[in-house]
């Protein structure tokens, strides 16, 4: 049992688990984690273990290897300032979307700006699905560039 005076554990481990316990209790459809969690749909009903959020937190089963890539580098990026008001959004955003959406969204909003260089965080998100064919981002990476499309800033492949 933690007292008040016990400082919470900011441990990268502690840190993962935490953000993993966020985007699985999430109010939100489990189906939005088909690129997260190896066989999703099986917490989408609602059973006598209770609501699908309810089966996935009692579960707790791993990321996929592509999202739990993708939730390391959010934590060697920001660490506990993941949890605080000033990265309120996204945080809100890997919980709506899950890990490798997040991933692809921010890698779609970078693509806007073909000028500039991606940031760290999403130059790593791009190394990370493009190891990863089974998030589909490295198809349509290729797919855009051969039609003339911007598929990210002068760093990109």
């Amino acid at each position: 049992m933690r007292n008040d005076s016990t400082p919470p554990d900011t441990s990268a481990a502690a840190l993962t688990e935490r953000l993993r316990i966020f985007i699985y209790s999430a109010a939100l459809p489990v189906s939005r984690l088909a690129l997260d969690v190896e066989g999703a749909e099986r917490f989408s009903a609602f059973g006598d273990e209770g609501s699908p959020q309810m089966q996935l937190v009692r579960a707790m089963p791993p990321f996929t290897p592509a999202a739990a890539e993708i939730v390391n580098a959010m934590v060697d990026a920001f660490g506990a300032d993941l949890f605080t008001d000033r990265l309120e959004g996204r945080l809100q955003a890997v919980i709506r979307f899950g890990p490798v959406r997040f991933a692809h969204v921010i890698l779609a909003f970078e693509a806007r700006f073909p000028s500039r260089p991606l940031s760290a965080l999403a130059t790593r998100f791009q190394q990370i699905l493009d190891r990863h064919p089974e998030t589909g981002y490295a198809d349509a990476h290729l797919a855009l560039s051969q039609i003339g499309l911007p598929v990210g800033g002068p760093n990109a492949r």
